[in-house]
């Protein structure tokens, strides 16, 4: 492993200054001896601040995070190649599928590197309509133009992931790295013993169709005519910026029903988590690494998730929780009764969580990992690149 504090400056670039903030500044104000700089599309004036207090220099960015129109990906490269000009980072560490393309288009012909973290596939990834398709296939080719001209390396969260690059050829093996993005805070999520009473389940997401939330509904419905009194909970609001989102008026509707209760945004996850018995989440989103699961794992939660990328690699060679097909209504209800009617065996696999987010899931080490790569392609920099 190269020797530490060769780099000087990271360009950290994301599409949601929220988003950059709850899973990636720990990893940005850390920095090692290295400067650290992020282009945002500031979701609100205040995360500037926010930001900034942590010692990382913000410039404020106009990048969407969904289209791939060309003249919009074209404008917003050159923006962001006038940021970039402006810092002359070593490394550009763009998040996400979107960024990842802006900031390649921008570092062209530039002495900078690229680490692109590929947080998931997300929305262009899910369903075979004949928009997502050819959407799919314009930003593929773009990526595979620009990841040939240079050394460049891109990070996955998951293995599903890195294989969908590796069998389209849009780079080399050794340019692929997978890096379980993010680490949880395991003293913030702590390990506390259930509620001694009742049984709680939640839903942990942004209101998404495709994060399973009528499979959830349905679920809770099968479920309460065997347990009544168990309390199912969504808690999240609506993404109105993606195609895929709730309205609020059917979240409304379901919470009316009296199968499910929709909390809303929450605004301190371990409290959630502290106050429920099991953690669900079945997801047919083209996830990266669920963080709610691995928050869940922390606080020492069961969890039910789907057999799908991203959500079955959190319980990969562990007992913390149970996989069920996605859209399967029927089969997560019997997961949850089972939760219900094993106590023992429920509290068990939340040992086991913790235990997994302690030894590979941690902050510490999530963000060690990252950043010893960073390191290791700066100190590559100037040798041959490599051959297809």
């Amino acid at each position: 492993m190269p020797a530490i504090g060769m780099l000087k400056t990271v360009l950290y670039v994301c599409a949601s200054s929220a988003y950059f903030i709850n899973h990636h500044l720990h990893l940005a104000a850390t920095g090692r001896d290295f400067q650290t700089h992020a282009a945002l599309a500031l979701d609100d004036e205040s995360d500037r601040k926010i930001v900034e207090d942590r010692g990382v220099r913000v410039h404020s960015l106009n990048l969407t995070r969904k289209s791939v129109n060309p003249f919009q990906v074209l404008n917003e490269a050159w923006e962001l190649r006038r940021i970039v000009k402006t810092v002359n980072p070593d490394l550009i560490n763009p998040i996400a599928l979107k960024s990842a393309l802006v900031a390649l288009m921008a570092a062209t012909g530039l002495s900078c590197g690229v680490v692109a973290s590929i947080t998931g596939l997300g929305y262009l990834f899910t369903g075979n309509t004949i928009g997502r398709m050819i959407l799919r296939a314009l930003t593929l080719t773009a990526l595979t133009l620009f990841l040939r001209k240079r050394r460049h390396t891109l990070l996955f969260s998951n293995t599903a992931d890195r294989d969908v690059f590796l069998k389209l050829r849009v780079t080399a093996r050794e340019r692929m790295h997978i890096v379980p993005i993010p680490g949880v805070d395991t003293a913030e999520f702590a390990f506390t013993p259930e509620p001694a009473s009742g049984f709680r389940v939640v839903l942990p997401a942004r209101m998404l169709w495709d994060k399973g939330v009528a499979e959830f509904v349905v679920a809770a419905a099968i479920a309460k005519r065997e347990i009544p009194e168990a309390e199912f909970i969504l808690a999240g609001r609506p993404d109105t910026g993606n195609p895929e989102s709730i309205g609020e008026g059917q979240l409304r509707e379901w919470s009316a029903s009296g199968s499910v209760s929709w909390i809303g945004h929450c605004d301190y996850m371990p409290k959630l988590l502290a106050s429920c018995h099991v953690v669900c989440l079945p997801s047919y989103y083209r996830e990266g690494f669920p963080r709610v699961l691995v928050e869940a794992l922390a606080c020492g939660r069961a969890v039910v998730t789907t057999d799908w990328p991203g959500c079955r690699d959190v319980l990969n060679e562990t007992e913390a929780g149970l996989l069920v097909p996605v859209r399967n209504a029927a089969a997560l209800a019997d997961a949850i009764k089972f939760l219900y009617q094993a106590p023992e065996a429920r509290r068990e696999m939340g040992r086991q969580g913790r235990l997994k987010v302690e030894k590979e899931l941690s902050q510490e080490k999530i963000t060690g990992a990252i950043l010893d790569i960073f390191e290791q392609v700066y100190a590559e920099r100037g040798r041959p690149k490599w051959d297809f």
